[in-house]
């Protein structure tokens, strides 16, 4: 246990801490060589006031590194050596600090480390490409304390990622398996998105910003999607809500509606289509607007 604030000295010398720590007040790493925060997935490092390692060449972690509701800031290249949990949610109570990862994310090769994080109503922001590096991939990928997700830089390889907040996305998103969006979801950036993994869920719907979305892979909603510009999903659909684009929308897979639904693709009468293969009503409603000029084609069964 370490009273007061604590800053390294500005030098190129490494620092490695692998046992249970707790440092009463701020921490902050100014050492220019690398740091190593934890050994195992069983070690508890505590910094009370928060924790700032943005001059070290490099940042690698394992076990769980927490603060007591205060500032979590990572700014160098990050290595999930084992699986890793940060929190800033000290408490539980869902009273958090922001998290800031502002460098590229890795896993240790081959290790597809998970990365937990509980920020409670913090906001998490990725700031650099994760799972970029050459068999550097990440396991699940959960951000569980409720606040936002700004996604600032693509999510290239991992195996599922699960947000319980809202999401600002803005960059692409690519896992094996699921993604999971509990809180809306806005697409915060004017480019064409693309998400990829085995389904995508929007529970509380999507905005996305005038843009084209692909889903590479099934998608299912709770609420509605709309201001999108062209929608393509590559596989099938399970639809609660109504989905809104100004141009084509596009579904390879079976449609199933989970409730009445409207698809309307009103937006420009040039280019209005929609395209469907397969048709799941169960008893519900489907609208198809596509406009006097436009196209409904539905070629599976109904």
């Amino acid at each position: 246990s370490i009273a007061g604030d604590f800053t390294t000295a500005a030098s190129g010398y490494n620092i490695e801490i692998n046992e249970n720590i707790t440092v009463a007040d701020q921490v902050t790493f100014t050492n220019t060589g690398t740091l190593i925060l934890g050994d195992g997935t069983d070690d508890i490092l505590t910094f009370n006031d928060g924790l700032i390692a943005t001059a070290p060449s490099s940042v690698t972690t394992a076990g769980t590194i927490k603060t007591s509701q205060d500032v979590l800031t990572i700014g160098a290249a990050l290595t999930l050596a084992e699986d890793t949990t940060f929190d800033t949610d000290f408490n539980d109570d869902n009273t958090g600090a922001a998290i800031n990862l502002n460098s590229t994310v890795n896993s240790a090769a081959n290790a597809a480390s998970d990365l937990n994080i509980d920020n409670g109503n913090g906001t998490v922001t990725i700031g650099g490409v994760v799972g970029g590096a050459a068999n550097g991939g990440l396991g699940a990928i959960v951000v569980d304390g409720g606040g936002t997700l700004d996604i600032n830089a693509a999510i290239t390889s991992a195996t599922s990622l699960a947000q319980t907040g809202i999401t600002s996305l803005g960059a692409d998103v690519t896992t094996t398996s699921t993604q999971t969006y509990t809180g809306a979801v806005t697409a915060d950036v004017a480019t064409k998105r693309t998400l990829t993994g085995s389904s995508v869920t929007f529970t509380a719907g999507l905005t996305g910003n005038a843009q084209d979305l692909d889903i590479v892979g099934n998608l299912v909603t709770g609420a509605a999607m709309s201001n999108i510009k062209v929608l393509d999903v590559s596989g099938t659909a399970s639809l609660a809500n109504s989905i809104t684009t100004a141009d084509a929308l596009t579904i390879d897979g079976t449609l199933t509606l989970t409730g009445d639904i409207t698809l309307d693709s009103t937006g420009n009468a040039n280019t209005d289509i929609i395209t469907l293969a397969a048709i799941a009503g169960g008893g519900n409603i489907l609208t198809l607007d596509a406009g006097a000029a436009g196209t409904i084609s539905v070629t599976g069964a109904v």
